[in-house]
């Protein structure tokens, strides 16, 4: 039998994953339709995929995936569609890793806004491969 202390460091470490996402995702779990109305793409990036995503698209510590050799396959609709339902859009996107889960948008984020955001997104990616433009 395992002592007691080693059972609930092991349980403590296959939880902290599930925890720490569960904490950057709470400030957007509080948000109304109102809230993203009059927010610019980089501030709805900065609320909602900055935790794991990083501030300039390169993934921080292994929790989102990086944005670097992404540009080829996203155009605006396509990067939209992926929001509404990452799930079901990698089941068409062999681009994409299946290992990674990325929660679908906030349903609270309005349709302009959603667009600002992709478009910032696509700023980004186009940002870590200048030599593409």
């Amino acid at each position: 039998m395992f002592p007691v202390r080693w059972k609930s460091r092991v349980r403590g470490a296959v939880l902290a994953p599930g925890v720490a996402l569960m904490l950057a995702l709470l400030p957007a779990a509080c948000d109304g339709p109102s809230t993203y109305e009059d927010l610019s793409g980089e501030q709805i990036y900065s609320r909602l995929c900055l935790q794991c995503h990083g501030e300039q698209g390169r993934a921080l510590h292994g929790r989102g995936g990086s944005y670097l050799g992404k540009r080829k396959y996203w155009t605006r609709e396509t990067l939209l569609e992926y929001l509404q339902d990452p799930q079901a859009y990698k089941r068409k996107a062999p681009h994409l890793s299946a290992s990674r889960y990325m929660p679908p948008l906030n349903r609270h984020v309005p349709p302009e806004a959603r667009v600002r955001l992709a478009d910032h997104v696509l700023g980004l990616m186009d940002a870590l491969e200048p030599d593409r433009r």
